[in-house]
């Protein structure tokens, strides 16, 4: 299995990410602390983590993977 290293990320005109580039940097190889997403309600964390997703290929949250059971 490969290891893959994200450096940065420039999100633009993504869910909730603006016109303006937002640009996110993360700590180099050799930091060996948890990395925490942190962010009041609705500022974004999932949609960082869906583009990271999306970027990888994998299924993200999308419209089409809701039901209505995941509605209260």
């Amino acid at each position: 299995m490969s290891n893959i290293r994200i450096k940065s990320l420039t999100l633009k005109n993504y869910r909730s990410f603006g016109n303006d580039e937002q640009k996110f940097i993360f700590p180099a190889e050799g930091y060996n602390k948890p990395i925490a997403i942190v962010g009041y309600n609705n500022s974004g964390k999932t949609n960082l983590m869906n583009a990271i997703l999306y970027t990888l290929n994998i299924n993200f949250v999308s419209k089409e993977t809701f039901s209505l059971n995941d509605f209260h």
